[in-house]
């Protein structure tokens, strides 16, 4: 590619539209991906969908696609497949005075309840230009943590988790997703809590953050599996079951972490039920910031430019 022929970057400027018409799909989690995603259009016709490091499956997204001139702007079409999941973007760029405006269909096909979801989308775009991307929260940001403690009187140590501090889409002041990598692993936690889904039944959920500390509490009576850990079931007395670890959903869970420079250290409680047995969580997180800014465009667009099979 000549210096003359360089991968164009767009990025939002204002609020994201969402409109779900088909589906269960919560449009908050639509517009905080799509409120930190870049656009990247390469001279040759490819185009990658990049959101943010931690706003997206990292197994799907970026995401390849196409981009060609028809009418007054710019048509476009990506889609992104796994074993369990395929998703479809189409729409427009239109250019005008003050940018660019976006509309397209967001399309999930998934081997789950949930099912198929289609939503329409509509932003505002602007050229970028530098090093653009987190907003004036300095977020998303990024922990690798381990963490360690027991869970129904069984000890774990050093069990891997990312930990993403994202932009809050409701009412949050921000949201806090952790993410093992292990789940059939004693002591794995999964952690994707809002106000909006994670008390159902008349439950509360409630989260503090400041800057520098962060607190968030779950009362759900019902159970929540917006927060999980994975445990191992003890079979009734007198019966020898073969017995694989379990995710118990959690009925009550406080998560404290302080952020101090480039680390994160805090501690995380919970209860829930697991085969009529009631199951403690409690574990320290220890972790460091890792870098999850966007790569050069121009020299990374090969790269990450997969075509979908």
């Amino acid at each position: 590619m000549s210096a003359t022929e360089r991968v164009r970057r767009l990025g939002g400027t204002g609020p994201v539209q969402v409109t779900v018409r088909q589906g269960r799909r919560d449009p908050g989690q639509v517009a905080r991906i799509f409120g930190g995603t870049q656009w990247w259009l390469h001279p040759d016709g490819r185009l990658l969908v990049v959101p943010l490091p931690g706003l997206a499956r990292d197994d799907l997204f970026p995401l390849p696609g196409e981009y060609w001139a028809e009418g007054v702007g710019l048509s476009f079409a990506a889609m992104g497949r796994v074993p369990s999941v395929a998703v479809g973007i189409s729409g427009q760029l239109v250019p005008d005075a003050d940018g660019w405006a976006l509309a397209m269909t967001y399309e999930t096909r998934a081997n789950t309840p949930a099912g198929a979801s289609v939503v329409e989308v509509a932003q505002r775009l602007t050229e970028l230009s530098g090093l653009e991307g987190r907003g004036e929260t300095g977020l998303p940001t990024t922990y690798r943590a381990l963490l360690r403690g027991t869970v129904g009187g069984v000890s774990f140590a050093d069990v891997p988790a990312e930990i993403d501090l994202l932009p809050a889409a409701g009412a949050d002041p921000v949201e806090i997703n952790i993410a093992g990598g292990e789940e059939n692993r004693v002591g794995d936690l999964t952690w994707l809590a809002s106000s909006e889904v994670a008390a159902p039944g008349g439950g509360r959920y409630a989260i503090a953050y400041t800057g520098q500390e962060l607190t968030a509490q779950l009362d759900a009576p019902a159970g929540s599996m917006t927060i999980t850990w994975t445990a191992e079931p003890k079979p009734p007395p007198g019966r020898d079951w073969l017995t694989v670890p379990m995710p118990v959903a959690a009925v009550a869970a406080r998560l404290r972490l302080r952020f101090d420079g480039s680390g994160v250290h805090g501690t995380v409680t919970g209860a829930g039920p697991l085969m009529g047995t009631q199951v403690t969580y409690s574990a320290t997180v220890d972790g460091h910031r890792v870098d999850n800014r966007l790569p050069d465009a121009d020299r990374a667009f090969d790269r990450l430019w997969r075509p979908s099979t």
